[in-house]
């Protein structure tokens, strides 16, 4: 809750004080006199807070989403859904055939063809040389010419035998994905069909069964396990968020598709809000609890490094100071000033 107070404390210190200007002219002695000072509203004491840097996007809720992808790698056979095709659960939405798979069909038709017709000629030319030896011919050199067309037709079939067998060595079978309920298919793939997919490469994406995520400008996993705390602000409510990281495939097919990276986070617990909903992502990293500080708009640098002006008798005094974090609206002070001095806040 001290993250969340200290937020609408930046709030109305306001974002033009994110950085210190430059230093006004001071003597050589680093005293300074104020013209008509208004102590009230141009100074402010050096006081101990609780610091965080605390960071805010802008989110958006929106239905979740299921992606779903092949087991294997293979080739795109069949796509038959698209972007808002309602499907029933079980409908078939897409298939995956090795690479062959087509050939291989058509080969398996060859050779039962050839199966048939070397069989209906094999017949032919058994009863040829019946009737010639009926005849009382002469049928050694026929016998000869017959086994030898029959030896060739079955060299033709060894051979398509051989070469489907050679092909089904990496044949992964005729693979599916179906739907699993009744759902609305949110997008699919832009894969061209005989196109090659690597297993876990989303093919269809659906609506996750009615839970919402809220997404946000895209944070990398590091990012978010270095984070202090991380939460959202929705309808003037505070909610827990889960982290959703992408897989490595997916960022591989986000980048080659050129498609914006957004962040995606699972809300916890129920509340007040639907889908197109707004809503901030804080993120809250270096926090330190009572630390020194003072407004960063108090902070001025030079040649010599930061410093503030310091009101003594109403003169400006020229302090060094050495500082530590900022969220932004007050910045830690570790060296060159005590609590409870009197600083300069320039408007």
């Amino acid at each position: 809750m001290k993250a969340f107070a200290h937020v609408k404390k930046v709030m109305l210190l306001g974002l033009a004080v994110l950085l210190a200007g430059c230093s006004s002219a001071s003597g050589n002695d680093g005293k300074e006199l104020l013209n008509s000072v208004n102590a009230k509203l141009e100074s402010t004491r050096a006081e101990r807070l609780d610091l965080n840097n605390i960071s805010v996007y802008n989110g958006r809720i929106l239905p979740a989403v299921e992606e779903i992808s092949f087991d294997t790698d293979g080739y795109l056979y069949g796509l038959y859904v698209n972007a808002g095709t309602s499907v029933e659960e079980g409908e078939v939405l897409a298939s995956l055939v090795s690479r062959n798979y087509d050939a291989m069909n058509r080969l398996k038709d060859e050779i039962k063809r050839k199966e048939e017709s070397n069989s209906e000629y094999f017949k032919k030319l058994d009863a040829d040389l019946e009737l010639a030896l009926l005849a009382g011919e002469d049928v050694e050199e026929k016998e000869i010419k017959i086994r030898h067309e029959k030896e060739t037709a079955e060299l033709e079939l060894k051979l398509k035998k051989d070469k489907l067998a050679y092909m089904a060595e990496d044949d992964i079978g005729y693979h599916y994905i179906t739907a699993p309920r009744d759902c609305v298919v949110l997008a699919a793939t832009n894969v061209n069909s005989k196109g090659f997919m690597k297993a876990g490469t989303s093919v269809v994406a659906i609506d996750a069964d009615g839970e919402l995520m809220l997404t946000c400008e895209y944070i990398n996993e590091k990012k978010v396990k270095g984070l202090y705390e991380y939460y959202a602000l929705i309808n003037g409510k505070r909610y827990e968020l889960e982290y959703v990281p992408y897989s490595k495939s997916q960022l591989k097919e986000l980048s080659v598709n050129d498609i914006t990276l957004m962040s995606k986070f699972r809300i916890k617990g129920s509340g007040n809000f639907k889908a197109g909903d707004y809503a901030a992502v804080i993120t809250v990293a270096d926090y330190k609890p009572d630390v020194l500080a003072v407004p960063i708009n108090a902070i001025y640098s030079d040649s010599s490094g930061k410093f503030v002006y310091v009101i003594e008798d109403n003169v400006r005094v020229k302090r060094n100071v050495t500082t530590g974090i900022s969220d932004f609206a007050y910045i830690e002070i570790l060296d060159g000033l005590e609590e409870g001095a009197l600083v300069y806040v320039k408007n």
